[in-house]
């Protein structure tokens, strides 16, 4: 009779009919049999929980080590393993991309090794390396491979290019050669095993021309044979003499591989171009001298022989300006007569000094002549000014401010005049101060700079964006000559220190399902610039500030933009595993400033997990099959119970059959399931007798208990006959065992020892015995021995109606039913009420038996 009662008790809580009870249907506790199961090392203390993802792998096969390659091209391959099968494999040279390589290829010998990876037979991969671009030397040969889930593994080696070194030669001129007339022909030839992709000429370290490559010259290629570019490779260039002087100069040729390689070479040479060189002279001012004042003319004269084009100068090797020429001097052209270019061969320039700072400087000036040629001449130069002087009159020195913005005045002169004064905020320039301000009291006292009365500043320093503490104001005031003059002070900023909250969620521990929205507040002085939010301290987004919270800004009054001060997150926790974890917020200020907030949570979301147990299912069934505990209906019998075939209990007992959406409810676990309400359980119990409205005491009854609601619920209403039953609604006991005892009505709502023979006797004296004088505390009771039973039994863990029907960890014994289609057949009404429970939190857990 205990038996049925157990044989009823799972299958009515999954509001299904019983099957009729033959003797091959009751459950089979046949301990014996564990000692078969020993044969083949089960171990029933222990379930084996894996995580069936397996790590990405990757291997670079050739090259594997550092090599040559003196190859235009190099093949490499290799293979990539990755459980969300290989998206791409992304080829890198010294970090740059440069291609994807065919992925793809048949590699079994590598899937020999490394079994079990979605899409492995075919891991190899092979990329083409066009060599021909790269660089003489060492390089670092990356690969990695990306996985279709994003995840990413990398390997290098080092490769070495070598190619011949880039050669040239200049043939003509040779070195030492002296030549004349009005143009020369220069020859050579160069070589580069990327080409030559131009050959440049230059005279003195100037470029005057680009030579005509790709002349025949096989003599050369016949002693230096393998370079890339065929046999032309001589080149010429016609150099005009009628524009270089007279004299010794440098030429140089360089020749440019389309690799960028330079190869060069240079000779010197004396031309005579019957042209005088070039000739100059700066008059005023002489080396060393002293000037003082607001200008000074520079004044002197430029001879060329094919004209002066223009006269620059410089100061301290910067250009300043360009002088006037063409000034009469014909004292200068009676002695340097054979230029032919006039007596009109002076220049000047007015040199500005309040632009120029005190002390030594060099005066350059540089003669061009419409030739190109240059000639120029440089002297020393002192320039002797005022001192430059600054102050800060606000702040003093320590001054405390709590205002959220603060004046900074003073006044600075300077010789040359102020040009700007940049304000510092501990070494950051901060701004610009306002220049202008009238200040007669201290050019009173420091009478003659060009600044004038009006040398007074002011700076409006935002004070909200500086952290409280010490900060140092420094000002910088800088001249039209570019002289700076810096003073600096000290403020202690004080202000109220930033708070923030964690409304939702509220309590630490709170359950997160699905997509919520985070919410609570952050103050800061200095207004928030943003709010960060992390998950065991990995950032997964920026909250949205600004929300209005008036309520907070009454309670903490005095912030900037206090009255919106509120925030808001929308986080989906799917992305995140399933378990604890540490939700934190952190709130900045625009000054730096920070203050954060943690909280436990809890993340449930749907899942599936893999679940490892020894054996192949060929032997499991085996053990099944042995026991003689496992039969099916055959409604074409006269005794429709009949036992089942090995081939029969294997395909039930192998989960790959089942793994579509539906067939896949066998593996869901009972216990107890979040995202479930109240409410949900409500709307199932409309019209079931004393069960209605008893939502809230299901719900925590499963909670209590760790099982799952809608399992409860379901077994509930068929035991009570949907809360109509006499267990139900109540029974009066006055006897137990035969013995009287003080009357009590007393309910059982799931049945629980209400065996056959007399099933309302039986189940309300046990209910007496537990106590249970109402329907909630027979729904708490009742729950507590069907957590104990099966779903989180210490010793068996019966969690899924798969683990009951089959107990895979302890194959033939502790098995709730004979029937090899029992756990399929339940599927439907669980997950009928299931799928009415609309954000119920899903688990799956899946057998998987050794190959």
């Amino acid at each position: 009779m205990h038996k049925k009662f157990i044989s009823c008790l799972i299958a009515s809580a999954l509001a299904i009919s019983v099957e009729p009870i033959y003797n091959k249907s009751d459950i089979v506790l046949a301990d014996t049999i564990e000692n078969q199961a020993k044969s083949f090392n089960y171990d029933s203390n222990k379930l084996y929980a894996v995580n069936t993802y397996k790590s990405p792998k990757m291997d670079i096969e050739n090259p594997r080590t550092t090599i040559d390659i003196r190859s235009k091209s190099y093949k490499v391959s290799g293979w990539a393993l990755n459980d969300s099968i290989v998206k791409q494999i992304n080829v890198y040279i010294d970090n740059t991309l440069v291609g994807q390589a065919t992925i793809g290829l048949p590699r079994p010998d590598v899937t020999a090794v490394y079994s079990g990876y979605n899409g492995g037979s075919n891991c190899g991969y092979e990329y083409t390396i066009d060599t021909s671009k790269l660089s003489i030397g060492s390089h670092t040969l990356k690969v990695t491979a990306v996985g279709n889930d994003n995840s990413t593994i990398e390997k290098s080696v080092s490769i070495n290019i070598v190619k011949p070194i880039p050669r040239m030669d200049i043939e003509n001129p040779r070195n030492s050669l002296t030549f004349s007339g009005k143009s020369y022909k220069i020859s050579g030839w160069a070589l580069n095993d990327s080409v030559v992709k131009q050959v440049n000429v230059f005279l003195d370290n100037k470029l005057v021309g680009q030579a005509n490559y790709g002349k025949p010259r096989a003599d050369v290629t016949a002693v230096y044979s393998g370079y890339n570019g065929g046999s032309n490779v001589g080149y010429d260039y016609d150099l005009d003499l009628s524009k270089v002087g007279t004299g010794n100069h440098t030429l140089t040729v360089k020749s440019i591989g389309n690799d960028t390689s330079v190869s060069e070479k240079s000779v010197d040479v004396y031309i005579n171009s019957n042209v005088p060189m070039p000739r100059m002279d700066i008059e005023s001012p002489s080396s060393s001298l002293t000037l003082t004042g607001k200008s000074y003319k520079i004044s002197g004269w430029a001879l060329n022989s094919s004209s002066i084009k223009q006269v620059d100068v410089y100061l301290d090797n910067i250009r300043i300006g360009q002088a006037n020429y063409g000034l009469p001097r014909a004292d200068v052209t009676a002695v340097y007569s054979t230029y032919g270019t006039g007596s009109n061969c002076g220049y000047n320039y007015d040199l500005d000094l309040a632009n120029i700072s005190k002390g030594n400087h060099a005066l350059k000036v540089t003669a061009v002549g419409n030739d190109g040629a240059v000639s120029e001449k440089t002297v020393s130069i002192n320039i002797d000014k005022l001192q430059p002087r600054a102050d800060i009159e606000s702040p003093l020195q320590n001054t405390t401010v709590s205002s959220r913005s603060y004046k900074i005045s003073g006044w600075a002169l300077n010789d040359s005049s102020i040009k700007q004064i940049d304000v510092y905020v501990d070494g950051t320039l901060n701004g610009h101060a306002s220049l202008g301000i009238s200040r007669p009291d201290v050019t009173a006292v420091y009478s003659g700079y060009s600044s004038g009365p009006n040398c007074g500043y002011d700076y409006d320093l935002d004070i909200t964006k500086l952290i409280t503490g010490t900060h140092t104001i420094t000002i910088k005031a800088i001249g039209n000559d570019n002289s700076v003059t810096e003073r600096s002070s000290s403020i202690t900023v004080v202000k109220p220190q930033p708070k923030m909250d964690i409304e939702y969620p509220g309590a630490d521990g709170s359950l997160i399902i699905k997509t919520v929205t985070l919410s609570g507040w952050a103050l800061n002085d200095s207004g928030i610039s943003q709010i960060h939010v992390y998950v065991d301290d990995i950032l997964v987004g920026d909250a949205t500030p600004g929300l209005s919270r008036p309520d907070v800004d009454a309670v903490y009054s005095g912030y900037l933009n206090g009255i919106t001060c509120g925030y808001n997150f929308t986080f989906d926790s799917t992305k995140i595993k399933n378990g604890s974890h540490t939700l934190k917020v952190v709130s900045y200020g625009v000054d730096g400033s920070s203050v954060s907030k943690s909280k436990s949570i809890k993340v449930m979301n749907n899942d599936t997990v893999y679940t490892n147990y020894t054996g192949t299912i060929s032997q499991v069934s085996d053990i099944q099959y042995r026991t003689n505990s496992s039969v099916y209906y055959d409604s074409t019998k006269q005794y429709p119970w009949v036992s089942a075939s090995k081939d029969q209990i294997a395909y039930y007992l192998n989960p790959q059959n089942f793994s579509d959406d539906y067939g896949k409810y066998q593996f869901l676990k009972l216990n107890y399931t979040y995202g479930i309400t109240a409410a949900d359980l409500d709307s199932i119990l409309i019209g079931k007798g004393v069960l209605q409205g008893k939502g809230s005491v299901f719900l925590k009854a499963a909670q209590d208990n760790n099982i799952s609601p809608v399992y409860l619920v379901s077994h509930a209403l068929l035991e009570t006959g949907n809360g109509t039953s006499a267990l139900a609604t109540g029974i009066n006991v006055t006897q137990v065992n035969g013995q009287s005892v003080e009357p009590k009505v007393v309910y059982n709502m799931f049945g629980i020892y209400a065996f056959d023979s007399d099933p309302n006797r039986f189940g309300s004296e046990y209910a007496y015995i537990q106590g249970w004088t109402s329907v909630d505390s027979a729904i708490l009771g009742g729950a507590k021995w069907i957590s104990n039973q099966y779903i989180n039994n210490s010793f068996y863990k019966q969690d899924t109606l798969y683990k009951m029907r089959w107990n895979p960890s302890n194959p033939g014994t502790h098995q709730y039913a004979t029937d090899i289609s029992w756990a399929y057949n339940q599927i439907y009404n669980i997950k009928r009420l299931t799928d009415k429970c609309k954000n119920a939190v899903l688990i799956f857990d899946i057998p998987v038996y050794q190959q």
